[in-house]
């Protein structure tokens, strides 16, 4: 990242106009679409939107200036805002070899402000953003236990078997037909009414304000598809327990999940990924996009 204008610690006058530029350069293997955004993620938003559309498609390996008008607060002190992309699932990214850091704006308010490089500034705490990845279910899923009605799975599976599977989809075909940069886990329960499958993940120390965040729905071949989807989880021997559900079917739409888990803090949880089939079976092709565990 680099500020082409407006650096960390510049000096405004309060409820002064300015516009923020960064270059930011897309150093991952997918591309960054048209149809992408910048959306505010948490700190000072200085006057500024909460999203606005990135308008451009950057390749890998290319740059684009992002330029954003803000104003300085009124009041006298140093202020910080967070922002970060989010793609056309729903799901947020941000930048670094992980995809995982937000880009942010950091000013100083004085009476006798001055736009320039401020050099000394001493920033006060604020709110860290979720932006860290702390497990990555698709990267992990082989290590999951994975099971239906029918038995256990091997993993990954093989697509067609009817008594269930899992693989990873490097580039899930959503609804509409729209391919997605993403990898997502295919998860089908085995073939017969009520059929469901599962993920059983290994343990995992939650702390307070991690979040579940994944975009999930039904595959674009799947015009029967209606499911539900649960995440489960198990501490120690115990019984499992739902955090949540969610009905999907394939109307168009898919649903964007964020589920704080602060609740569970202080454990050692294993979490499961299950999905079911919401009646007699059709095509019950249900995706778990980018199911991942943010701190």
């Amino acid at each position: 990242m680099t500020d082409v204008q407006v650096k960390d610690g510049d000096a405004f006058a309060p409820n002064t106009a300015f516009t923020k530029i960064w270059r930011l350069k897309n150093v991952g293997t997918c591309s960054w679409s048209s149809g992408y955004s910048v959306v505010y993620a948490m700190g000072d938003r200085m006057s500024g939107p909460e999203s606005f559309a990135l308008g451009a498609t950057v390749e890998p390996g290319h740059m684009i200036d992002l330029s954003i008008a803000l104003r300085a607060p009124a009041s006298a002190g140093t202020y910080q805002g967070y922002w970060q992309f989010r793609n056309t699932s729903g799901a947020t990214f941000g930048i670094g070899p992980a995809g995982v850091n937000p880009f942010w704006v950091a000013i100083k308010v004085s009476s006798a402000g001055s736009t320039g490089s401020g050099g000394g500034l001493t920033r006060t705490p604020t709110p860290k953003p979720v932006t860290k990845i702390v497990y990555d279910f698709v990267k992990e899923y082989c290590d999951a236990d994975w099971s239906t009605g029918s038995g256990d799975l091997s993993c990954p599976g093989s697509e067609g078997d009817e008594d269930g599977f899992v693989v990873k989809l490097t580039e899930p075909v959503l609804e509409g037909g729209r391919k997605e940069n993403e990898s997502a886990l295919w998860t089908e329960p085995e073939h017969t009414d009520g059929g469901r499958i599962s993920g059983v993940f290994p343990s995992f120390d939650v702390k307070t304000g991690d979040r579940f965040r994944a975009v999930i729905g039904c595959l674009d071949s799947a015009e029967d598809c209606d499911v539900q989807f649960k995440l489960q989880y198990q501490i120690g021997s115990g019984d499992s327990k739902t955090l949540e559900d969610w009905s999907e079917e394939h109307d168009g739409e898919f649903q964007k999940i964020d589920l704080d888990l602060s609740s569970l803090a202080g454990k050692k949880v294993k979490f499961i990924l299950t999905v079911k089939e919401a009646g007699d079976y059709d095509e019950p092709a249900a995706f778990w996009l980018s199911p991942r565990l943010m701190r």
